[in-house]
């Protein structure tokens, strides 16, 4: 999450591939070296189960990326934060809308209702005021422009010195604010570009500092991988040859007869829990169905599944596999353990994760891309709007000056018949104010639109910059975080401690000590939790089994739980398997026996003699000749009278004539009876044509319990041989010669083949059932003797090891987990795409709006300087008598103005001098 919450602050940073700098000698020879020593660390994870070929690629590639982003690694420019956080206020309107929808939502679903219901349209109409602004101004100024009607024009009047000045002064002061609008739009470019490049290189420094460490500054971070190297150390303490392995083998040696009798018990009822599962549903040889279950198997499952956790719990297993879990592969000590770092080690397998997905899923390189077109946009938009504000600097200056010296064509004295007036005054006015209009149109809408997509960034900078775990559990529930328990505390103290530290905090902060965790109802730090549960799953492995092998121990040939399912396959198999009825009404082949049911007499007339009773009754009769009631000892199972084949034939043989030759044993089949025998026998005609379907469908179902009577439908499987693996192995055949045991199936070290499958027929089914009897007792025997050769054997106390073997090496590993190295990075990314992307954003959108108010002003200046010139050269006239009555009323209303000024300004002064006489 904090990766997450990084790599937010800076989202547009990401990797540009680029050719390598040209760099000095010096800092060449020095680059090669860190290269050198990351790439021998590398080399010695590669090995390893965490460390791959593409890791040490992907290390690389976070070393690399710092030259390919930071130029010269460092923080270009400076941050004013306190004045930046003040614009990114000013341009959200004065509060963090951010935090306040956040605070009040309780999901993100629920955040753009709150959004909406507080702010609304307004709050973004208010942000994009500006491009709503110059869409209103290109149609005014595109209507102005076509009807280029002003009432003005209409007749001649002459321009004294003094307009002709305003004029000039209005222009140079509009210009003059244009001019400094377009330098700090320049200006406001190039920070927010720099801001960008900063936030990218920040991310860059990170990845590589959160993959490669700091191997330069003492007290600092290690790397994820290094972090890796040693928890993956941690967890080949128990492998093949270490001390600690070592130092128990001593005490392990005789254990390696029990753990093949127990792996022989074991593998047993593994194989009978196959074989009950497999004949749950038989099925022929060509995979056909039978539509029959073995309710045996069924019945005999659970106890089969009892059993095994029986045995697997017992001291005999137990025992036998310390030496298995030692001095062998050592699995399930190693995933005891692993399930201890699997927290640990998933923190940095997410952030790995993360770091691929920059680099190598190609997120880098979109955001490259999309940065790219973004920063070509904006410079293809500052360079066009600031060259507008050129031509419209040159347009107005050229306009101005004309009108201010050369309105008239030098040396007239009003006597030629020619006009006098300068023609390009009022057309260089027109394209001047037609010019403004655009150059207002295109300095609006880049503001606007800047400054919509500007609003969320600053809201969220401002949630960001001091975001710490107080706030964070205000913000949690808008972002469908949960901060309940440890989890919440975590993530609290992380952003507290690492992320945001309280100024002065120079105390190292290590993660392992940091975060918490639930151990035994207790509250504990992640470092202590790792050391307990490595403690435990040690002491929980060696611990027991030395208490269990000091105290009593039941033979398992007498235990309840393996009574009971030999008890249970000690049933008849042929009573026990039974049609499925569900199955048979569906089955297009037998679903005409629905039709005869216990309904026969209600059907035939008086005087037809007929069993009463119908085969769709019967569907579920058993493979067993009689009736059967089943005992009491099949456990869930009720007890109840099942029907036998015999049953079915007897309901069958009204239907028909005994057919012998279709018969075996008690499945008779008959020669069914056509509805025609039945017309004058049955109350509804119908039902004569149903006797004989049903009758033929009889016949099915007979052909059927014959076929499951005579054919391989059953699986008697056994183990293979040692080394072949086409021949059966039973254990029944087991003996002992000389101490040591013969066809137990086992290869010599104590490993079994696969199944060995192989179908059989009803008979030999049942007697492979019944052998299980014999063949769990030996095995069970085996084991029951060799608990009692070994028992109290075990009594080493493995205190020392653990300490020397596990508590040092946590430790080391909590030394290199600090995380005061966040708060660096995070505050850069901030200072660089908040202070400086999104402010010089903002400075660019201030700046154009300036821009856009200083040529609102010049618009009708402009505009009267158009009306006048047009008007005076299109109404000039030769006879100048009126032309010079204007002028002269003008200039005595002027004089007589400034007369009255200086008359009230002398009285002021008389005014004065009698008060301070």
């Amino acid at each position: 999450k904090l990766s997450l919450t990084f790599a937010s602050a800076a989202s547009l940073a990401q990797v540009i591939p680029g050719s390598p700098r040209l760099q000095s000698p010096s800092r060449m020879m020095l680059e090669a070296r860190r290269v050198l020593l990351i790439a021998a660390a590398l080399v010695a994870w590669a090995q390893g189960q965490y460390f791959k070929e593409e890791d040490r690629q992907l290390a690389a590639i976070a070393h690399n990326s710092v030259d390919q982003h930071c130029h010269g690694g460092k923080f270009q420019g400076s941050v004013d934060r306190a004045g930046s956080i003040a614009d990114l206020q000013k341009n959200v309107g004065g509060e963090n809308i951010a935090l306040e929808v956040l605070s009040q939502a309780t999901s993100s679903e629920d955040a753009q209702d709150v959004f909406m219901e507080k702010y609304g349209t307004t709050w973004m109409l208010q942000r994009g005021a500006a491009l709503v602004i110059g869409v209103i101004m290109f149609v005014f100024g595109f209507g102005l422009y076509w009807t280029k009607k002003c009432r003005c024009c209409a007749s001649e009047r002459p321009t004294q010195e003094y307009q002709k000045t305003c004029v000039v002064i209005i222009i140079v002061l509009t210009l003059a604010g244009i001019v400094w609008g377009s330098v700090s739009a320049v200006r406001g470019f190039h920070t927010q570009m720099m801001g960008f490049q900063n936030a990218r290189c920040t991310f860059a420094r990170f990845l590589d500092h959160a993959t490669n460490g700091n191997q330069a500054q003492q007290d600092s971070f290690i790397g994820i991988f290094h972090m890796l190297e040693r928890l993956e150390g941690l967890e080949r303490t128990f492998d093949n040859g270490t001390a600690f392995t070592k130092a128990s083998e001593n005490i392990l040696e005789e254990t390696d007869k029990l753990n093949r009798a127990a792996n022989l018990a074991n593998k047993n009822l593994e194989l009978l829990t196959d074989a009950l599962q497999a004949n749950k549903k038989p099925t022929f040889a060509t995979t056909e169905p039978t539509l029959h279950d073995c309710v045996l198997c069924e019945a005999a499952l659970p106890y089969a599944n009892n059993a095994s956790t029986t045995m697997r719990n017992s001291v005999a297993t137990l025992l036998g596999q310390t030496r298995a879990d030692i001095s062998g592969p050592s699995e399930v000590m190693k995933q005891k353990l692993q399930s201890t770092t699997d927290v640990v080690v998933s923190w940095w397998d997410a952030t790995v994760d993360g770091i691929n997905k920059m680099y190598r899923d190609g997120i880098f390189a979109k955001w490259t891309r999309h940065e790219d077109l973004v920063k070509w946009i904006l410079l293809i938009a500052v360079l066009l709007v600031t060259l507008s504000a050129v031509g419209l600097i040159v347009t107005a200056v050229l306009s101005v000056y004309r009108f201010k010296y050369h309105e008239m064509k030098e040396g007239f004295d009003g006597d030629e018949p020619t006009n006098p007036y300068n023609v390009r005054i009022h057309q260089q006015a027109r394209r001047t104010w037609c010019w403004a209009f655009v150059y207002v149109l295109s300095t609006l809408i880049v503001a606007g639109t800047l400054n919509v997509a500007a609003a969320p960034f600053s809201s969220f900078c401002l949630v960001m910059h001091d975001l710490d775990g107080a706030k964070l559990e205000q913000i949690a529930p808008g972002l469908n975080l949960t901060l309940n328990g440890a989890k919440g505390t975590n993530l609290k103290e992380v952003m507290d401690k690492c992320v945001q530290p309280s100024s002065g905090d120079t105390v190292n902060n290590f993660l392992l000590d940091l975060l918490v965790t639930e151990h035994d109802s207790k509250t504990v730090s992640v470092k202590e939790d790792l050391k307990q549960k490595a403690r435990d799953a040690v002491q929980s492995r060696f611990s027991g089994i030395v208490q269990s092998s000091a105290g009593p121990a039941p033979p398992l040939r007498t235990d309840p739980v393996m009574q009971k399912l030999i008890q249970v396959l000690n049933n008849p198999v042929d009573r026990l398997i039974l049609g499925n009825r569900l199955e048979f009404l569906v089955n297009p082949t037998y679903e005409d026996m629905k039709h005869d049911d216990h309904s026969r007499v209600v059907h035939i007339r008086n005087g037809a003699c007929i069993n009463p009773l119908g085969l769709a009754p019967v569907l579920n009769a058993s493979l067993a000749c009689p009736n059967y009631t089943d005992s009491a000892n099949l456990g869930n199972l009720p007890q109840t009278t099942i029907a036998g084949i015999q049953e079915f034939a007897d309901r069958l043989a009204p239907l028909g004539d005994v057919d012998i030759a279709a018969s075996y044993s008690c499945a008779k089949q008959v020669r069914c009876h056509a509805a025609t025998y039945w017309q004058n026998k049955v109350q509804v005609s119908s039902y004569a044509h149903n006797l004989e379907k049903a009758c033929q469908a009889g016949n099915k179902y007979m052909e059927l319990k014959w076929r499951l009577l005579k054919e391989d439908a059953f699986r008697c499987d056994l183990f293979s041989k040692p080394g072949l693996v086409a021949e059966g192995c039973d254990p029944t055949q087991m003996k002992i010669e000389s101490g040591k045991y013969t066809g137990d199936c086992m290869d010599l070290l104590g490993n079994f083949g696969p199944f060995f499958e192989q179908r059989c027929i009803l008979n030999d089914f049942d007697n492979y059932m019944k052998s299980w009897d014999a063949r769990l007792t030996k095995v069970l025997e085996r084991a029951d003797k060799e608990v009692e050769g070994i028992r109290g054997s075990i009594n080493a106390s493995l205190e020392l090891l653990i300490g020397l073997h596990l508590d040092s090496p946590i430790d080391a590993l909590a030394r290199g987990s600090t995380c005061n190295f966040l708060s660096e990075y995070f505050q850069e990314g901030i200072d660089g795409f908040c202070y400086q992307g999104i402010v010089g954003t903002i400075d660019i959108v201030q700046s154009y709006i300036w821009c856009a108010i200083c040529t609102a002003l010049l618009i009708p200046t402009m505009i009267a300087v158009y009306c006048r010139s047009k008007g005076n050269y299109e109404n000039w006239k030769p006879d100048r008598t009126e032309y010079n009555e204007l002028k002269t009323k003008q200039a005595e209303a002027f004089t007589s103005l400034l007369g009255k000024k200086k008359k009230d300004g002398q009285q002021d002064s008389d005014s004065d001098s009698n008060v301070d006489g």
